[in-house]
């Protein structure tokens, strides 16, 4: 059994701290133009270089800006660029920044910040966990205030996808010079918003940028939010209690059971979401680093039932690339070779708290126990602890097996596949495969098409039929209860809400 990080006394005191916080700002709760916002988990870090977890990104979705962007229905679209041109070979690409774009707090936004914030994050001192995305970068330079120019060593059709990500985003030489070359939370921002304050895991929140343009992407009544206060609380039921005092705007997370009531009151949103929830093998330990036991465990894993004891929507995962994008398909690709776990196997097993998480790898310690066709039980030892030092745990001291989800980065399948490539920091199997290294290179400088689509096909037949270094369980969606006082409401597929997109009632 499992011992959980929150008992049910801690649930009742989370509420009640909660309700005393917003007792005693009472004049911020009723504030017409603030948007309160379930958050479930503290974010890694918020600088804009070294975001690597759908948490930060959330944020920084909204406080570090691009020069494009993707909109709440997860179109690409231009932001601080209000133009470029590619160069006929790829190489090239050109440039403008709109005119009249402002930090925060009044500085004039230039060219020359995005190159300083490209430069920092391909700064291996920095140690950029998403930075290989921008790895084809050969040059930046800023010839001009309104004129940024990046050339690349290789074609890479997907690049321009990349530059939405915070890494690409602009950063100050002045604030990081007074800052010992860190970028801190409460920063400047050229976005729609910028971090006002926080206080570790209860709150952030987030102000509107006084110069940054109206976002005339919607068209309603309503008033646009000029404070988000995003409120830290881990446990699901108690941020639903709050949602139902009307002290909270979004509930990120729906109770499975409470799902279908919400539906019925009109406030339940479910979105797709381009993220996998997946199984991970320590591959460099023994006897893990045998791909025909890594194999055999995988098989003994029962997706289908995990998906039935959690019943909220998703959808089994047979490929590591979710739906939606090139290269997902629906049947399985697992190897029915006749490799077997050695008897009186013992693993161990982790995973960052919470209550789904437990249920799941409950699951998977009940499938490995039980023996089946031939195959012997296996004994699974389970820990949990908080996100952040399960995120450190993850670097210094892999378990065997460890859960995780991969959310790609931006609309395209190459984060996911780069993801497990020998040289990636986010790679935390410690498995190494030259074939797959080099089908996932090629992939890269290709253009979307059947080319492409066979070479994407094979990289994962290699993850998850030869090697199963990887055990994808379901493709996530995304479910959350919204408020009657909010209108247009969009969340897209890399788990983003554009706040300025949002009216107020």
């Amino acid at each position: 059994m499992i011992k959980l990080s929150h008992s049910r006394h801690s649930r009742v005191l989370t509420v009640l701290l909660v309700s005393l916080t917003f007792a005693c700002s009472a004049k911020t709760v009723l504030d017409p133009q603030e948007l309160r916002v379930h958050y479930s988990t503290e974010p890694a870090s918020v600088d804009p270089s070294l975001a690597e977890d759908g948490a930060s990104l959330k944020i920084l979705g909204n406080t570090a800006e691009g020069l494009v962007g993707y909109d709440g229905s997860g179109k690409l679209i231009p932001r601080a660029a209000k133009s470029w041109s590619i160069s006929q070979d790829g190489l090239q690409y050109e440039f403008q920044i709109q005119e009249g774009l402002k930090w925060s707090d009044g500085v004039a936004l230039r060219a020359a910040d995005f190159m300083t914030g490209i430069k920092r994050t391909i700064d291996p001192k920095t140690g950029a966990k998403l930075g290989e995305l921008l790895g084809s970068i050969a040059s930046v330079k800023a010839p001009s205030d309104q004129t940024l120019v990046i050339k690349l060593k290789k074609k890479t059709p997907h690049f321009l996808k990349v530059l939405s990500l915070p890494i690409a985003s602009p950063q100050r030489q002045d604030v990081l010079d007074q800052n010992q070359g860190t970028w801190p939370v409460v920063a400047p921002s050229a976005s729609s918003y910028f971090i006002a304050e926080r206080k570790p895991d209860q709150y952030w929140i987030l102000k509107k940028n006084p110069f940054a343009p109206v976002d005339s992407a919607r068209n309603q009544p309503g008033l646009a939010p000029t404070t988000v206060r995003l409120m830290v609380i881990h446990e699901e039921t108690s941020a639903m209690a709050l949602f139902e005092q009307k002290k909270l705007d979004l509930l990120m997370r729906v109770p499975v059971l409470e799902q279908s009531r919400f539906q019925k009151q009109g406030q339940l949103s479910i979105q797709p979401f381009w993220a996998t929830y997946y199984l991970g093998f320590h591959a460099r330990k023994k006897p893990l680093d045998q791909p025909a036991v890594r194999c055999a465990l995988a098989r003994k894993v029962n997706k289908a039932q995990i998906i039935r004891v959690l019943d909220s929507g998703e959808t089994v995962a047979e490929s590591w690339i979710p739906p939606g994008m090139e290269g997902y398909f629906e049947e399985s690709v697992l190897s029915q070779s006749k490799g077997t776990v050695p008897k009186g196997l013992k693993l161990r097993a982790g995973f960052d708290s919470n209550p789904r998480n437990s249920i799941i790898m409950e699951k998977i310690q009940s499938d490995w126990a039980q023996q089946s066709e031939g195959s012997p039980s296996v004994q699974l030892e389970l820990f949990n602890q908080d996100w952040k030092s399960y995120l450190r745990e993850l670097k210094l001291n892999t378990p065997d097996v460890f859960r995780f989800g991969w959310l790609a980065a931006f609309g395209d399948p190459i984060s996911h596949l780069q993801a497990l490539t020998s040289s990636n920091p986010n790679n935390m199997t410690g498995w190494k495969n030259s074939r797959y290294d080099a089908l996932v290179e090629e992939i890269s400088g290709l253009e979307p098409g059947p080319a492409r689509l066979e070479k994407i096909k094979q990289a994962q037949r290699i993850l998850l039929s030869e090697e199963c270094v990887v055990v994808p369980i379901y493709h996530y969606v995304q479910v959350q209860a919204v408020s009657t006082r909010i209108s247009g409401f969009r969340v897209n597929g890399l788990g983003i809400i554009r706040f300025s997109e949002i009216l107020l009632k």
